[in-house]
């Protein structure tokens, strides 16, 4: 069971994806040693939205965070668990952005990759 893979400490990356209108933007893979607590930008918008995922092991299990932020320092953040979050299918959300600017705005789709 694959589940059963992550309480190991086997992931080999982080995938976050940026869709608008249900279309693919772009896709993010970093990578993860194991062990290794990671915190990356993985997408700028023009007028400064930063978004970030960090990672870290708590045990023989890996949690995370994936956050946005505005120049103007609002921010929006939402945690994921690596052993819940494996694949595509059961990947957490988050929107964020300024509504009604196409490149200022995000659905990002966030998942852990597991290493059979």
């Amino acid at each position: 069971m694959l589940v059963a893979n992550v309480a190991f400490g086997e992931v080999d990356r982080v995938h976050i994806v940026r869709k608008l209108d249900r279309e693919t933007e772009a896709e993010y893979k970093v990578p993860l040693k194991n062990g290794e607590f990671l915190n990356r930008e993985v997408w700028r918008s023009k007028n400064g939205i930063a978004c970030s995922v960090s990672i870290f092991p708590k045990g023989s299990q890996y949690f995370g965070t994936y956050q946005c932020v505005t120049p103007e320092k609002y921010q929006a953040q939402i945690e994921f668990d690596c052993q819940k979050q494996n694949s595509s299918n059961n990947s957490i959300y988050l929107f964020f952005g300024n509504v009604g600017s196409y490149e200022e705005t995000g659905n990002f789709y966030i998942w852990c990759e597991i290493n059979a």
